[in-house]
């Protein structure tokens, strides 16, 4: 007879699935990060996409390449 937790019944955790190195959570886009709410972050005018650098890497999954494009945030104040 093998002994198990009665709240988690042996897995370990007692809720919903967690996270795992294969099914990571997802991540959330960079301009929606927390930390830009904190005063010395919102007082800055660089973009929140490149910041600063005019350029963002793009991954082109189809051509299997990384390349470096226009910032869109940048691309109407230029």
């Amino acid at each position: 007879m093998a002994l198990a937790c009665e709240f988690c019944n042996g897995k370990g955790h007692d809720g919903g699935p967690r996270w795992t190195p294969e099914n990571p959570p997802p991540m959330p886009p960079l301009w929606a990060d927390p930390r830009w709410r904190e005063p010395q972050f919102a007082s800055l005018t660089l973009c929140r996409y490149c910041l600063g650098a005019r350029e963002v890497s793009h991954l082109d999954e189809e051509r299997g390449t990384l390349m470096m494009v226009a910032c869109p945030g940048c691309v109407g104040s230029i």
